[in-house]
């Protein structure tokens, strides 16, 4: 198990068509997300225009979690649904997705290599909370929306602050807990290799 904590700082921010996305996390960490060379990659997102279109990546599945707004999602030639805060919505790169509505969002993408889970926990001011993980995970991270925490890993403690995100390979039989020192809203996403593709 490796363990590290990012903080919003050193994250990279770039301009798209609607708005401005950070890039919270690529793997592996030299590859280039405008050259489509990286397995996976988890970003935040801000739309900023009423109507905007989604980058085409074929060969790459996507799960969105909107973190603050509401978006009108259309899949042409399949479905168009209404994402709110924290609900996920998982389509394929190839597809071609636009959206109607202002928000900040949550992305993760991976190749066919990986495959990704990601969920909310919100946990209140003196709360503890313990992570347990897939038994497969290859990765943990926790990135933090809103709020403070205190960060327990087997023996070691230390705080992360709003935006930060923590980083934890290799999670399997890792002793994690949580103790929220403010009100805190947490995105958890899981990375799990493919069996023929293991880390």
């Amino acid at each position: 198990m490796k363990y590290s904590a990012r903080k919003a700082e050193d994250f990279i921010l770039s301009k798209w068509s609607g708005g401005s996305t950070t890039q919270l996390f690529i793997y592996p960490t030299k590859a280039n997300y405008a050259a489509r060379d990286f397995d996976f990659r988890i970003s935040t997102a801000t739309v900023e225009v009423e109507k905007s279109a989604f980058t085409a990546l074929p060969g790459f599945s996507r799960k969105l979690m909107i973190l603050d707004g509401e978006i009108e999602i259309t899949h042409k030639h399949r479905f168009s649904k209404t994402v709110k805060k924290f609900e996920v919505e998982s389509f394929e790169g190839d597809w071609e997705t636009s959206s109607i509505g202002l928000c900040t969002d949550f992305n993760v993408m991976t190749n066919s290599h990986f495959k990704s889970e990601l969920y909310p926990q919100v946990i209140y001011n003196g709360q503890h909370q313990k992570v347990r993980t897939l038994e497969d995970s290859n990765f943990l991270f926790i990135y933090l929306w809103q709020g403070k925490l205190l960060i327990q890993i087997d023996d070691d403690h230390f705080s992360i602050s709003e935006r930060d995100l923590l980083v934890i390979q290799k999670p399997k039989d890792t002793k994690i807990n949580i103790i929220a020192t403010k009100d805190s809203q947490i995105i958890c996403t899981e990375i799990v290799a493919a069996k023929q593709h293991r880390l």
